[in-house]
């Protein structure tokens, strides 16, 4: 496997490379590796428990009048860069959306990277089958457009997508859905408690859902910490060899052989392109 993977890291370096690009985006996709690994994308890439998770946010300036971009070099080349990073981490599985949120901040123009995993994504549509199709959304609809669709929905129920999505507990989406509802009927703030499962960087503030003041947890809240708990075991027995040795990528190594199945058809592909 360790050859297999550093095969594909060639092949992977040669494509950046072929493309007028450098190390630099090898390291960028290293980075992001890391951002996912680490934290909640780490069950949305392994079997996709979590349909979606956040991997980085960031921001552009604005004009506070106009809300155009004060230069449009710098985000241009930004996303050319980050674009390219994110292909070295896309296959069948897994997908990327980078989407700007629609609130403005001030002279801030915020836009966040999705990691999705398809099936799940898919199997949440078809679960929630008349709810989505309401929306012109149904299972084959591409998820740039699904997630961009509930991005910047201004409606209530655009919260109760964005909670299946997240994989939220059912009690929590309807949960999450009806504090909304309440605080833009009222301007009154719904009091909560919050559920958190660990991720590898921290035990709180990565995978959390809000739940009623006083909510004790559930059989549907301890499963899924179990199953999460599980993914997480098995992510920190495969990164204690990989932060062992001298790797110029770890964390992108590590990546393929967490989802070496993908790897394996990506390695195939590659070679037959030779």
């Amino acid at each position: 496997m360790k050859i297999l993977i550093q095969a594909l890291l060639f092949i992977l370096w040669t494509a950046a490379t072929s493309y007028g690009q450098s190390s630099k985006i090898l390291q960028l996709a290293d980075s992001l590796a890391k951002e996912i690994l680490e934290n909640e994308g780490l069950y949305t890439v392994m079997g996709g428990l979590k349909p979606i998770s956040t991997v980085i946010q960031f921001q552009f300036k604005i004009d506070s009048v106009s809300q155009a971009y004060l230069s449009e070099d710098v985000p241009r080349k930004q996303l050319d860069e980050l674009i390219s990073a994110l292909g070295l981490l896309e296959d069948s599985p897994i997908g990327f959306v980078t989407l700007p949120f629609r609130q403005v901040y001030g002279e801030q123009r915020v836009f966040e990277v999705l990691v999705y995993h398809r099936e799940s994504v898919r199997e949440k549509i078809r679960e929630n089958f008349s709810f989505f199709l309401e929306r012109g959304i149904h299972p084959h609809t591409p998820i740039h457009q699904v997630l961009s669709m509930t991005e910047f929905d201004h409606s209530v129920p655009r919260f109760r997508a964005y909670g299946y999505f997240f994989g939220y507990p059912s009690h929590a989406v309807d949960f999450f859905v009806e504090a909304a509802a309440h605080e833009k009927a009222t301007k009154e703030f719904v009091k909560r408690d919050f559920l958190q499962i660990p991720v590898s960087s921290k035990d709180e503030g990565a995978f959390v859902y809000a739940v009623p003041k006083g909510y004790q947890a559930g059989k549907e809240d301890v499963h899924l910490k179990e199953q999460a708990m599980e993914l997480l075991s098995i992510y920190k027995l495969r990164k204690s060899s990989f932060m062992s040795s001298d790797r110029e990528y770890p964390f992108l190594e590590l990546y393929w052989d967490m989802v070496k199945p993908e790897l394996c058809i990506r390695f195939r592909n590659s070679l037959s392109r030779f």
